[in-house]
């Protein structure tokens, strides 16, 4: 019987809420989270502003996520980004949310 050595990479995910409106958005947000060394994937939908993110432990954290998107200039489910990024996403983006 043959046992690899290397065993598959384990993976986490992280679900959250954002302020996503438009299509820029949604790009915006996945261009981010494509930066982050260790996310694997991303599932942003529009219609729920829900955001799935697959992520490596050993590369990358909930709270790294997290920080990223925020500087980004998108809410994190309840936490606001920072006036001055918040300032940074085009007007369509900031339609819906009030910082």
């Amino acid at each position: 019987m043959f046992v690899s050595a290397m065993a598959k990479p384990k993976s986490e995910q992280l679900k959250f809420t954002s302020s996503t409106v438009c299509g820029m958005c949604k790009s915006s947000i996945e261009k981010t989270l494509q930066k982050i060394d260790g996310v694997l994937a991303s599932l942003v939908n529009l219609n729920s502003g829900k955001i799935s993110v697959k992520f490596d432990p050993s590369k990358t954290n909930a709270e790294a996520i997290k920080a990223e998107v925020l500087r980004s200039g998108y809410f994190f489910n309840e936490t606001p980004p920072t006036k001055e990024a918040f300032d940074k996403l085009p007007e369509c983006c900031k339609a819906k949310n009030k910082h």
